[in-house]
């Protein structure tokens, strides 16, 4: 069997926005005009899609709402990609993950215990002493601060009402490990009860035993 290679490339996306944000980018894709078909590209092309929107905001996107379709002429062996970023099956889904998302208020657990979470997760988070080092960034511990709330905000790349962005949540694990002080370092979003489109992070921090 011959092999196709790609004749043209077209992005069929319906939301403006994200149509902008990933033509303009469109010089990274992994496909391109005169490439050989490849299944594990595509595959490859859709994770890339998929960051660099969560690295736009999209908290929620995912690869399901990343879809390909081919058309091929078999006189010249070469195939039409279309890419699409659209779900018509579950509307109110894809108005969720099309939406852009801020980050409100960042919470540090300076010194986080997830058994304790475990065995009594209401009681457990009560019990912390909160600080508010800067607006909508608080630091929550116990008993010790293991390390500077100076040393550990200046790590964390994202900051209240930036836009969310997975790369910049990566770099924040990779300022956090280099410090050699937890042994668990866990950062999660949920979104605010109060402020639509917006995300709060926790930054749970286990120290090393001493």
């Amino acid at each position: 069997n011959r092999p196709y290679n790609f004749s043209k490339v077209s992005y069929h996306i319906e939301d403006m926005l994200m149509h902008k944000i990933i033509v303009a980018d469109s010089l990274n894709s992994l496909i391109q005009t005169g490439k050989r078909y490849d299944v594990d590209l595509l595959d490859k092309e859709r994770d890339r899609i998929v960051t660099l929107l969560r690295n736009h905001g999209y908290y929620y996107f995912n690869k399901d709402f990343v879809s390909f379709m081919a058309d091929s002429n078999n006189y010249q062996i070469k195939l039409e990609l279309f890419v699409g970023v659209r779900d018509k099956k579950n509307i109110e889904l894809f108005n969720k993950v099309r939406q852009r998302y801020r980050i409100n208020k960042i919470y540090y657990y300076m010194d986080f215990n997830p058994k304790q979470v475990l065995n009594n997760s209401a009681g457990y988070y009560q019990n912390f002493d909160t600080i508010s080092f800067r607006k909508n960034i608080y630091f929550l511990f116990h008993k010790d601060w293991f390390i500077s709330p100076r040393v550990l905000q200046k790590g964390n790349y994202q900051l209240p009402d930036s836009l969310y962005d997975y790369s910049l949540v990566a770099s924040t694990y990779d300022y956090l490990w280099k410090l050699a002080t937890y042994r668990l370092i866990n950062i999660r979003f949920e979104e605010d009860t109060t402020h639509k489109q917006f995300l709060n992070c926790f930054v749970e921090l286990k120290p090393m035993k001493k």
